[in-house]
């Protein structure tokens, strides 16, 4: 009998240190329902939705130019009103991906909700002579001031690693 219970717990081990491998060694099928949030992040964002902060001021300053120099039509106006105004939405959340401290995220924060106000009001306005105004014109002047102050705080992007020396 003394056998028969040893044989009992060698097997009961062998069973565990064969579940413990299993686990281990990921032999679980994968759940064909499961995506990754950042995967599944990446496929719904629009085509304007920037990469980075660097990259939302960039495009906060060029379409705010294009909105403000008179010389989009009408349908091509709405587009990049409602596509600035998703960028000036986004910049908070890109900007907490930064190194920004704390202050310096709050005052860009109320800088895109001053910004996001006037670009809602020349959308539900819906006419040209509203979005040409000077009223719009100044925020988007004092936002960029602001947005580009915010951005010179934050270290240069990397550079490329190989060097001029070593391309033909």
């Amino acid at each position: 009998m003394v056998i028969k219970t040893h044989r009992g717990f060698e097997q009961v081990g062998a069973t565990l240190l064969l579940l413990a491998v299993m686990c281990v060694s990921g032999c679980v099928t994968p759940n064909p329902d499961y995506v990754d949030a950042d995967e599944e992040k990446s496929h719904s964002l629009p085509d304007h939705h920037p990469q980075t902060f660097r990259r939302a001021v960039v495009d906060i300053g060029q379409r705010g130019d294009a909105l403000t120099s008179g010389m989009l039509d009408d349908a091509s106006l709405k587009i990049q009103l409602r596509q600035l105004l998703d960028i000036v939405r986004w910049l908070p959340e890109l900007a907490a991906e930064t190194d920004l401290g704390r202050r310096d995220w709050e005052r860009l924060n109320d800088t895109a909700q001053s910004l996001a106000r006037e670009l809602n009001l020349s959308a539900s306005a819906g006419q040209r002579s509203t979005v040409d105004d000077a009223a719009l014109s100044a925020v988007m002047v004092n936002a960029m001031k602001n947005l580009v102050e915010i951005d010179a705080l934050l270290p240069a992007d990397i550079l490329p690693t190989h060097s001029l020396e070593e391309q033909p």
